[in-house]
């Protein structure tokens, strides 16, 4: 089915393309033909990549698969509640999706007619592609990863209760006086965790981080070309969207409420894309680090640390040194939030430039982004 969709929307990509027109300055001319071949070459990529990485894709959810389990066999964690959570928030997310995309097609279907209804289904398959395409790789990607994430928070949940057990452990539990003195002597009662119990405990989580780590490595090898890609694409949408768009609100002409909602669409596509995906990245990046804070809290705890305990932790605190979880398009630039701001910048810079060659060079005909 994918050699299928992907032959179909090359056909109607070659007929639609001798159709288009973009009859704007030369500089908007160029960022728009920039735009409908990166977000077109995009689908095409988007396609065979997932044919590729298709068995990588199968494989990583496997591996999380086995991972809950062996949680659950060895922390006695609840995963179901997770599971809950996770299908309420995926049958949202697809239900938003939905009625977006049904309002995306709606509004591509009135703004440009054709000769032949062959062609109008055709340019409406070839316009909605792309940002159909995009929207489901990000879901996929931020579904996988929001998985990722909840079970850093299990690992750190569990290093957190291991922390208060040895603090209570090691604290007095009460203190006697003897009469006619003002000394104290402290008695500890210590509770029944073992250090053996600890250490075998800390190895297991050890093990346990270290796999979700590979997990997001392959998460990354599978999905950073096809983020880039869209990274790219929602860069220029959000451009094009914003220029256009505000030139056809604020400009001394008529125009289509058609084509403004357009530009709305797209620009609300670019920014929720781009959004989650820095939001989505950025926290479980943060709470995989976490983990180094609470591991050097826990060891503190012990008191007097043995040497077996001290070793464990200086493993565990190495292995989160090499390796860290993070997430980039294809080794380009890290999905962060330095990313917006990077965003931001370059689109001001554009925009401001595009604006001071419009007041040199007026020109009074029509703009089309479609």
């Amino acid at each position: 089915w994918s050699a299928v969709w992907l032959m179909t929307y090359i056909v109607g990509f070659v007929y639609i393309n001798k159709e288009r027109d973009t009859e704007t300055g030369y500089i908007t001319k160029l960022t728009a033909e920039l735009y409908f071949y990166c977000a077109n070459i995009g689908v095409w990529i988007g396609i065979c990549i997932k044919c590729i990485f298709a068995g990588g894709v199968a494989n990583i959810v496997r591996d999380i698969d086995n991972f809950d389990k062996q949680l659950h066999w060895r922390f006695k964690n609840d995963i179901v509640k997770i599971y809950r959570k996770t299908v309420i928030l995926i049958y949202g997310t697809i239900a938003l999706v939905v009625v977006f995309m049904a309002n995306y097609i709606v509004c591509i279907s009135f703004l440009k007619r054709y000769k032949t209804l062959l062609l109008s289904f055709g340019a409406l398959f070839v316009n909605i592609g792309a940002p159909l395409t995009s929207t489901i790789t990000v879901f996929q990607f931020s579904a996988v990863v929001m998985s990722l994430r909840s079970r850093f928070r299990l690992l750190n949940a569990r290093i957190n209760s291991i922390s208060t057990k040895l603090f209570f452990r090691n604290a007095p539990l009460f203190t006697i006086y003897s009469r006619g003195t003002s000394k104290a002597a402290t008695n500890m009662i210590p509770l029944r965790l073992a250090d053996h119990k600890i250490f075998n405990i800390f190895e297991d989580l050890r093990n346990k981080h270290n796999d979700l780590c590979r997990i997001c490595r392959d998460v990354n090898t599978c999905y950073s070309l096809e983020i880039l890609m869209i990274v790219l694409q929602n860069f220029i949408s959000l451009i094009l969207s914003l220029y256009f768009g505000g030139k056809s609100i604020f400009h001394k002409r008529e125009s289509s409420a058609f084509i403004i909602y357009n530009y709305c669409n797209q620009l609300f596509l670019a920014t929720v894309q781009t959004m989650v995906l820095v939001l989505i990245c950025t926290s479980t990046v943060a709470e995989a680090r976490k983990t180094g804070d609470l591991i050097h809290n826990a060891v503190t705890m012990q008191e007097p640390c043995n040497e077996s305990m001290y070793l464990q932790a200086s493993l565990f605190s190495l292995q989160l040194m090499h390796s860290s979880v993070q997430f980039t398009a294809c080794g380009v630039f890290p999905i962060d939030a330095s990313l917006l701001l990077s965003i931001l910048g370059a689109i001001t810079t554009y925009l401001v430039i595009v604006v001071q060659f419009e007041i040199s060079y007026p020109r009074t005909d029509s703009n089309s982004l479609t």
